[in-house]
C-alpha cells in the first residue's frame, strides 16, 4: 500500500469497516474483462478468519462465471464525508475501505437459512420476520471465504478544520465546548473547575478511564453509582446524583452536525444529563464522532451498547461477541432507552463538553 500510513492493521478494526459497508463489490473473472457487480452481504469471523456470503437467482451470468471461475476480488466502502476549504481552495474526501480476494463457494441444504441469518444480520429486519420457504429453492446462496484483504482510512485527513467544524456545530445547538489533546488535560481542566462542590456522576467508561472519581473526590463531595457495592446501593447513590450541582456524564455517540446518542438501561445517566442541575459536564472523545446522526445512532447502538454489556457481564445476545445489537428481550437489556440530545437543555444554566483528542470509552 502506497500510503502506509492510512493502513488499518488492526484486524477488529477493519472488521469493524466491513460491518459498516452495505455494498460488497463483488469482481470475476470473465475472460477479456473483469466483471463487477455489487450485491447485498453478510460476514462471518470465525478464529481470524473472515467469510462473505451472498445471495441471487439460481441462474445468470454471475453464477456461471463463478461456475468457471471460483477465485474472486472484492471492495467495500463506507463512511464518506466530503471537506472542504473554501479559502484555501481545497477540498478532499474522507472513506474507509477494504479490498481482498478469495474462493467462492455454494451454499446448499440446511446451511442455506444459516447463511442466509448471516446476511440478514447486515440488514436487520422487523422482529418476527420469518423467510417464506417457497422462496428458498428458488434462491441461490455463495461464500466468498478471504484469502487475503487490506483495510484502509482516510479519516481526519484535516483534523483541525473537522475538528473546528464540529465544535461549532455544536456551538450553535448551544452547548459549550472545550478541546483538550489529552485526557490528563482535561481532568486537570475539571479538576481546576470544581472545588467544594456537590458532583454527581453518570456510569462512564470514560471518565473511569480518566480515575475522575479520585481526582475530584479529594476536594469535592462526589456521588459515583460505580463506587457502590450492589444494586440496592447503586440506586440510592444513582437518586442522589440526581440532585447535586453538577453532574458529570459521557456520550456513547456525537455528530458532526451537533447531536449528541446516548443510550440507558436504568435511567439515572439520560435522567441526571436532562434536569435538576446547574451545570452539566459532557466528558467525551473524538472516536465517538460520526458523520450524521443516522450514523451516531447505529454506533451507539451496535457498538457502544454491546462493548458496556460486555463489561458489565450481562446476559444478552450483544454480550457474547459485543458485535452488534440483537434488538433483544434479555432481562438485562441495557437499550431501554434511546436519547438524542439536539440541543441545550432550557433550564440547566450550562452545558459544557469536554472534547477529547483520545480513543477513550466505547
Amino acid at each position: 500500500m502506497r500510503r502506509s500510513d492510512r493502513e488499518v492493521k488492526d484486524f477488529e478494526d477493519a472488521v469493524g469497516i466491513i460491518k459498516k459497508c452495505d455494498v460488497c463489490r463483488l469482481a470475476l473473472w470473465d475472460e477479456e474483462y473483469p466483471y463487477i457487480l455489487p450485491l447485498n452481504f453478510g460476514v462471518q469471523v470465525s478464529n481470524g478468519n473472515i467469510t462473505l456470503y451472498f445471495h441471487g437467482a439460481v441462474d445468470g451470468k454471475k453464477l456461471d462465471l463463478i461456475r468457471k471461475n471460483n477465485k474472486a476480488s472484492f471492495e467495500m466502502d463506507c463512511s464518506h464525508n466530503l471537506i472542504t476549504d473554501v479559502t484555501a481552495g481545497y477540498c478532499t474526501m474522507e472513506y474507509e475501505s477494504v479490498i481482498g480476494n478469495g474462493t467462492i463457494s455454494f451454499v446448499e441444504g440446511d446451511d442455506k437459512i444459516k447463511a442466509l441469518d448471516i446476511l440478514m444480520d447486515n440488514y436487520p429486519a422487523e422482529p418476527g420476520f420469518k423467510y417464506n420457504p417457497a422462496a428458498i429453492p428458488r434462491t441461490a446462496v455463495y461464500k466468498l471465504e478471504v484469502s487475503g484483504f487490506t483495510a484502509k482510512r482516510k479519516m481526519k485527513t484535516e483534523k483541525a478544520m473537522e475538528i473546528k467544524r464540529v465544535i461549532e456545530a455544536f456551538e450553535r445547538n448551544g452547548f459549550t465546548v472545550s478541546f483538550f489533546t489529552t485526557s490528563k488535560d482535561a481532568a486537570d481542566y475539571l479538576d481546576g473547575q470544581l472545588d467544594d462542590m456537590v458532583i454527581g456522576f453518570g456510569d462512564s467508561a470514560t471518565m473511569s478511564q480518566m480515575k475522575l472519581y479520585d481526582k475530584l473526590s479529594s476536594h469535592n463531595t462526589v456521588y459515583d453509582p460505580n463506587q457502590s457495592r450492589d444494586n440496592d446501593e447503586f440506586l440510592e447513590i444513582a437518586q442522589k446524583c440526581l440532585t447535586t450541582q453538577v453532574f458529570l456524564t459521557s456520550v456513547n455517540a456525537m455528530s458532526q452536525t451537533g447531536e449528541m446518542v446516548n443510550i440507558d438501561g436504568t435511567g439515572n445517566r439520560v435522567a441526571g444529563s436532562l434536569f435538576g442541575h446547574e451545570k452539566v459536564y459532557f466528558v467525551t472523545s473524538t472516536n465517538k464522532i460520526e458523520p450524521t446522526l443516522e450514523k451516531a445512532i447505529w454506533r451507539a447502538r451496535n457498538i457502544a451498547a454491546p462493548k458496556n454489556s460486555k463489561r458489565f457481564n450481562l446476559k444478552t445476545p450483544c454480550a457474547v461477541k459485543a458485535d452488534r445489537c440483537y434488538d433483544c428481550s434479555s432481562p438485562d437489556r441495557i437499550c431501554n432507552a434511546l436519547t438524542v440530545y439536539m440541543k441545550k437543555m432550557d433550564d440547566i444554566k450550562e452545558v459544557e463538553i469536554l472534547l477529547i483528542d483520545e480513543e477513550l470509552g466505547f
